[in-house]
């Protein structure tokens, strides 16, 4: 049969370890086989649809390998489900159609449908890929008074990146640039993981000549001659109040010697 001419062909390791370049192999060597890749957004559905010619009378589901449903269609019997809840899959019991709802992660893989006509399996591989949306990019800037000069990131890897501004796209890599206008400019980077999408937008207004970037100098240098003022007028007045308070002193030692002196002076009278 096909498959043991795919196992016999290839090594065990590249089985183990290359799952992808194995499924490659099987639909060159088996001519029955019909492949599909499939991409969708986490918390979505899926419906898988298997490739046959006739009636078949069994229509298995794998995922990587390991058995996922398994219907006979002649029999009244239910399917079985394998490795995924019921609540989350159905299965046509006329064609083998399989529908997935709520998609995690996990639900990426290698699918297979084995298909049973006359005794004989055709095979349907399918590529399914679940990814969740990607974080939302963050802009840092560099703009001069010259150019714009803009970076976008978002911490999902894989997604791709593209510049937009009113007129429509501008650019499609993660840095952009471009001479500053004499206008106020919105740019907005989107990213994209094919499945969804998120932006952020960052405003660069317009500075004309001689506007606030001149006056931050001026207003740098006002506030410092007014630091330096208010710090002189605090030395002279606490010199001026220290001179004071040095005058009084001085004064009232003065009287407070010459009423000594006046009284020395009484107490003599008085003996003689």
């Amino acid at each position: 049969m096909c498959p043991l001419r795919v196992v016999l062909l290839c090594p065990l390791r590249v089985l183990l370890l290359c799952p992808l370049r194995v499924l490659l192999l099987w639909t060159l060597l088996c001519p029955g086989t019909a492949q599909q890749t499939v991409l969708r957004l986490e918390g979505s559905e899926v419906t898988l649809e298997p490739k046959y010619t006739g009636n078949p009378s069994e229509i298995n589901w794998k995922i990587n390998g390991e058995m996922l449903v398994d219907m006979e269609l002649n029999s009244p019997d239910e399917p079985l489900f394998y490795n995924l809840r019921r609540d989350r899959a159905t299965i046509n019991r006329t064609n083998g159609v399989l529908t997935i709802k709520d998609l995690r992660i996990e639900d990426s893989g290698y699918y297979r449908t084995e298909a049973l006509v006359n005794n004989i399996y055709q095979y349907t591989d399918i590529i399914l890929t679940v990814r969740a949306c990607p974080d939302e990019p963050n802009i840092t800037h560099q703009t001069t008074k010259e150019n714009i000069v803009l970076y976008c990131e978002s911490s999902t890897p894989g997604v791709t990146y593209e510049w937009f501004k009113q007129t429509g796209s501008v650019g499609n890599e993660q840095s952009y640039s471009e001479p500053r206008p004499e206008h106020n400019v919105t740019l907005t980077c989107v990213v994209d993981n094919e499945v969804c999408k998120k932006s952020s937008s960052i405003i660069i207004p317009y500075t004309p000549p001689g506007g606030p970037e001149s006056w931050g100098h001026l207003l740098s240098s006002g506030a410092v001659f007014v630091l330096y003022t208010g710090l002189l007028i605090f030395i002279v007045n606490d010199l001026r109040k220290r001179k004071n308070e040095k005058s009084r002193s001085e004064r009232r030692t003065k009287r407070r010697n010459q009423m000594e002196m006046e009284m020395e002076t009484t107490d003599y009278d008085d003996c003689n």
